[in-house]
């Protein structure tokens, strides 16, 4: 016999399919989400200096959105169709069309819900369920807050299932994750000086990667052929979305906060 969610269930179980298939992606085309990004250094003359700049990126495929988006749609989906089951519960019926329009799992993430009660208690998300389960759905809500830097994993689905369903695919990318580099000593110098103090190293502003991207210069006068300056630098980069998040990571915590949800409701249906 079929129980009330387990449509929820479903959508759940195919979006966690998703995310596993973007994690497997991610290791085989990268090795893992954290990489060292190969580098290239050259004295440039009209830089008057050793300049290390991005020699490659590694593959990030086109594909990695539309999974990302096809995941977040079956999250957004699992808590819906968890709100429907609600709805039934309280009309003893299915709604009908015109309130169907009305249902959808409630997420916001304003203070001014917290500080005026009757915002949530008269939201039209709210007409056609149970007061106590509006209630229990209230102290799930992102605008409780999380503890500082951290993201509320609801908040994040509201706001990657918007943007996927009403603007753009996401865009994966790789930003700059930490760049390490050994304050040059004498015997790093090949047919150089330093122009200024050996130990000022120019760290560029690092964004998103791109080959050829500039990461760190050293100033020089050359004195020989070939001026190099080996810092003994490297790159290290992560996949991101949005906001800098970590994709595979936010979809995991949405997915375990759904999961959460999906068990505190299925008593009660």
């Amino acid at each position: 016999m079929s129980q009330p969610l387990d449509g929820s269930w479903a959508k759940l179980e195919r979006a966690k399919a998703y995310v596993d298939t973007l994690r497997d992606e991610i290791a085989e085309t990268t090795g893992g989400e954290l990489q060292a990004i190969p580098l290239h250094r050259s004295y440039e003359t009209e830089q008057g200096a050793v300049v290390y700049r991005v020699e490659s990126i590694p593959e990030i495929r086109d594909t990695w959105g539309l999974l990302i988006g096809d995941a977040l749609h079956n999250l957004r989906c699992a808590l819906d169709h968890l709100w429907w089951q609600v709805a039934v519960k309280h009309l003893g019926r299915d709604p009908t069309e015109d309130e169907a329009k009305e249902i959808q799992f409630p997420i916001f993430s304003k203070p001014a819900f917290l500080t005026d009660p009757s915002r949530w208690k008269n939201h039209p998300y709210l007409r056609h369920v149970d007061p106590a389960h509006a209630a229990k759905a209230e102290l799930l809500q992102p605008y409780h807050g999380m503890p500082p830097g951290e993201l509320h994993p609801l908040e994040a689905l509201a706001t990657l299932s918007n943007i996927d369903k009403h603007r753009v695919l996401h865009t994966v990318f790789r930003p700059a994750y930490q760049a390490v580099v050994q304050v040059p000593s004498p015997e790093h110098y090949r047919d150089c000086v330093p122009t200024s103090d050996p130990g000022l190293i120019v760290l560029s502003g690092l964004g998103v990667l791109q080959a050829g991207d500039e990461v760190v210069r050293i100033e020089v006068t050359p004195a020989g052929p070939d001026p190099d300056v080996d810092l003994r630098a490297n790159l290290t980069a992560n996949i991101s979305i949005h906001d800098n998040w970590n994709p595979v990571d936010t979809l995991d915590g949405i997915g375990a906060q759904i999961a959460l949800i999906l068990e505190a409701f299925e008593p009660l249906l």
